[in-house]
């Protein structure tokens, strides 16, 4: 009975450390970096610059020096000014369909999507290994192979975990943040 629940407990925060890997990245730069934004009004799109110093990002997220109100020096009146031009960009961009800005980023993505459908399957491995232990009707063997089914589904679950942790560990390390 202990173990039983031992295990649905373990599931059970196991499911919810998949879905807090948003909340975990929302802003992980090292101390003395903000992270920045740049918003483009025309195309209704914020792009994450990601991480900054400090002292180039304006409390607002946005690069020092960047869009309306920037902070950017103006030209002393003993100046003469130049004149005004108005510069069209027609270029193409295209999107990145990785949403990965990098090779640690794209781990990343890929370790936590492995881990969420490798959490769905453990899920349904521990499912069928419960329906082993009803449908067993007292005997050894059924009983057996039950226990290996879900003994073998807890072992992959904590690969699994194991895998996106040192995932994280590694990008840390490389990054300089550990």
């Amino acid at each position: 009975m202990k173990l039983k629940l031992f295990l649905l407990f373990f599931l059970f925060f196991g499911i919810m450390l998949v879905g807090s890997n948003e909340v975990l990245a929302a802003d992980n730069c090292p101390k003395g970096e903000s992270r920045a934004f740049y918003s483009n009004p025309l195309e209704g799109t914020t792009v994450d610059l990601g991480c900054k110093p400090t002292s180039e990002v304006n409390p607002n997220g946005t690069l020092k020096g960047t869009g309306p109100g920037n902070d950017l020096p103006e030209t002393s009146p003993t100046q003469p000014s130049q004149p005004q031009t108005q510069t069209t960009n027609v270029g193409i961009t295209i999107p990145n369909p990785l949403e990965a800005e990098s090779i640690t980023e794209l781990i990343d993505s890929i370790a936590t999507w492995l881990l969420g459908i490798g959490s769905t399957i453990a899920v349904i491995v521990v499912l069928w290994a419960a329906f082993l232990f009803m449908t067993s009707g007292g005997s050894k063997d059924q009983v057996t192979k039950a226990r290996q089914t879900l003994w073998y589904a807890v072992i992959g679950l904590t690969v699994l975990l194991l895998a996106k942790g040192v995932t994280l560990l590694i990008q840390n390390i490389l990054s300089g943040r550990f």
